[in-house]
């Protein structure tokens, strides 16, 4: 089995989507939310450069493209965006 973000041997297949849960507090519970703060958190460091300061500098397609690539690995309703921006201080 092929981890998140890594293809099958067979290349034409896609790794599976984790579907992230959420309680009724909003709040994410299970190992995909687990998973998918680690990797946005990788990303982040990965896309955004350390040289900002200022969060809300930070352009907009670059904030754009770090959920794009999340959408690609993980099931999350875009609803909770702006919760896990804010918890790596992308908020703008």
């Amino acid at each position: 089995m092929a981890s998140l973000g890594r293809l099958t041997e067979d290349k034409s297949q896609k790794p599976d989507k984790a579907t992230v849960s959420f309680n009724n507090k909003d709040q994410p519970i299970g190992d995909p939310s687990v998973q998918l703060a680690s990797v946005l958190g990788v990303l982040v460091r990965r896309n955004i450069p350390l040289i900002c300061k200022d969060w809300r500098v930070v352009p907009i397609e670059a904030k754009a493209n770090v959920w794009k690539i999340i959408k690609m690995r993980f099931i999350v309703d875009d609803f909770y965006k702006d919760y896990y921006y804010g918890k790596n201080g992308l908020l703008s």
